[in-house]
């Protein structure tokens, strides 16, 4: 399981718990097209416009089934 952050351009965040995400960006500007996430299990977001979000970053990953430690 993996925390992403999800930063808006008006300043605020949410967390998202998932297995999981990938981003899509257009090639020409760098921009943020598609952002996709799988298994999620908490704070799920039912609608997120790509246009909106000015970061999206990975604060946590659960290691254990890889046998590292936290």
């Amino acid at each position: 399981m993996v925390t992403l952050r999800v930063f808006l351009k008006s300043g605020q965040s949410f967390d998202i718990r998932a297995e999981g995400g990938s981003c899509g960006y257009n090639t020409l500007t760098g921009e943020l097209k598609s952002f996709k996430y799988e298994g999620a299990v908490a704070d799920i977001p039912i609608y997120l416009n790509p246009t909106q979000v000015e970061a999206i970053v990975q604060v946590h990953k659960d290691d254990e089934e890889e046998g590292l430690l936290k």
